[in-house]
């Protein structure tokens, strides 16, 4: 429930994820702590309409840069439409975002939406 609000807990995190939230207890803590004493934690956000524009139009946003800001804006999840220059409109397209331009160069999580061709 959004309205819910734990004051004085901890936030246990295990592999990356939250195991716990243990309100109001003294917990063994081990590995790094943060203090978000009168902050707000909210979880990663998706952002489900990513123009990071590789291939193609890199002069106007390019993998790496695009996702730094994205993660700097709190969104862990960006979702990259096909407008780029081929427009992701195939399989064979898509396989190359996948497979030879996303890994290694990407700071957050991603996924793909593809475009189609409109034959008349």
């Amino acid at each position: 429930m959004l309205s819910d609000k734990i004051v004085n807990g901890t936030i246990l995190i295990k592999d990356g994820k939250i195991a716990d939230i243990v309100p109001n207890k003294k917990v063994n803590l081990q590995g790094e702590v943060y203090d978000a004493q009168g902050k707000y934690i909210l979880p990663g956000l998706i952002e489900v309409h990513g123009h990071l524009r590789e291939p193609g139009l890199e002069q106007k946003e390019d993998i790496p840069h695009g996702s730094q800001a994205g993660i700097a804006g709190g969104f862990t999840t960006i979702i990259d439409m096909p407008n780029t220059k081929p427009p992701t409109t195939t399989v064979q397209l898509l396989q190359d975002k996948i497979s030879k331009i996303y890994p290694n160069r990407s700071y957050a999580d991603y996924a793909f939406l593809m475009g189609y061709k409109r034959f008349i």
